[in-house]
């Protein structure tokens, strides 16, 4: 799983999630995540903080929710990132 994520890894964090979202489930705004926040992070080779941190964030910017394994992502996050 690493082998693409790792690649990027000089994009930001929040860019290589959203990437990483984007590749494996298409890009929506509405997941049901199966993956801990731990797993996702190694799979887009960051650490768990420096992940929980991005969400955080962009949870306070209103760019998405994440709830149990139900995940929203709005459109301007999309955006946001360059993400096409």
């Amino acid at each position: 799983m690493c082998s693409t994520w790792c690649a990027r890894a000089s994009s930001s964090p929040q860019r290589r999630f959203l990437r990483f979202l984007a590749e494996r489930y298409g890009r929506r705004s509405i997941y049901r995540i199966e993956l801990s926040k731990q797993e996702v992070a190694a799979a887009i080779a960051t650490r768990p903080e420096t992940l929980s941190r991005v969400l955080r964030r962009m949870e306070e910017e209103e760019l998405l929710g994440w709830k149990d394994s139900e995940l929203r992502i709005s459109q301007q996050a999309w955006g946001k990132a360059g993400e096409p």
